[in-house]
């Protein structure tokens, strides 16, 4: 009898020494997650921004059908195309123009060769959705080539039958306008810089520089990092924000934080690397 007990204690003890290593190990793991991705942290907690002295513009009006916010980020290969699933809402590539060949070649960095053209992504598009949209990021976009490059893209978005399906994105909002000009869904690549590691004032500098350059050059939206969101939503209300993370790794932080955005009405695409 008293040996019976004795075990059933001994092993009550053992399975609660278990369960302690097993709890300690369950923190160690959520603080050290929560440690890596401090970042996102910063975002899903509330920030108070302060006031800037530039009156908000307003967003230019337009009807882009935005469908599920989950976009496929930096499609830049023809091996990227070959891997996208059957059904999507959308893609996001990176382009820049080649003016004396008149057409967009897909890279990412300045520097590196071409991994495709944009008419090849189009066509694949044209077979394999009938609503799939494109986010195209024109990288060196400036004053010497807005006009020829709108021209080519409007050349290409009515061959290929995407009328309201595409979006164009530039740093340079002066250099969106011709595509304004053609019907094109803009939008304006706020500057790199991280809200949460700014001062006061440099925040209020950020915001009324946007203001002022938004003012005079009209844009459909306005995009940035997953950390400027918060920022792009309190200084530029009204305006559909898009955004995306660079890696797609799971984390409880990134978990609760993409469910944040994606609940979030103001935020329309969401871009995640596949």
């Amino acid at each position: 009898m008293i040996n019976a007990l004795y075990n059933k204690m001994k092993l009550f003890l053992k399975n609660i020494t278990a369960l302690k290593v097993l709890f300690f190990a369950a923190a160690f793991c959520i603080v050290y997650d929560a440690a890596r991705h401090k970042g996102m942290i910063r975002v899903l907690l509330p920030k108070t921004f302060p006031d800037a002295a530039v009156q908000c513009p307003t967003a230019l009006p337009a009807a882009f059908n935005f469908q599920a916010k989950k976009w496929i980020k930096a499609v830049n290969s023809n091996n990227a195309l070959t891997a996208l699933p059957l059904h999507l809402p959308g893609i996001e590539t990176d382009i820049y123009f080649n003016a004396g060949q008149n057409k967009f070649e897909v890279r990412h960095d300045p520097g590196e060769a071409p991994t495709g053209q944009l008419d090849s992504i189009l066509q694949f598009l044209k077979q394999h959705s009938a609503t799939a949209g494109i986010w195209l990021d024109i990288k060196n976009l400036d004053s010497s080539n807005m006009l020829q490059a709108a021209q080519a893209i409007t050349v290409l978005r009515d061959s290929f039958s995407l009328e309201g399906r595409i979006i164009i994105e530039s740093p340079q909002a002066q250099c969106l306008q011709p595509f304004v000009d053609n019907n094109f869904f803009t939008s304006f690549y706020a500057p790199y810089f991280n809200p949460y590691l700014v001062s006061d004032a440099q925040l209020t500098r950020y915001a009324d520089s946007i203001r002022l350059l938004l003012a005079q050059y009209p844009v459909h939206a306005v995009s940035g990092y997953y950390y400027q969101v918060n920022f792009l939503k309190a200084y530029l209300p009204g305006y559909p924000v898009l955004s995306w993370f660079k890696k797609n790794e799971w984390s409880i932080p990134g978990y609760l934080l993409y469910n944040k955005l994606a609940a979030d009405t103001a935020i329309k695409i969401i871009l995640q690397p596949l």
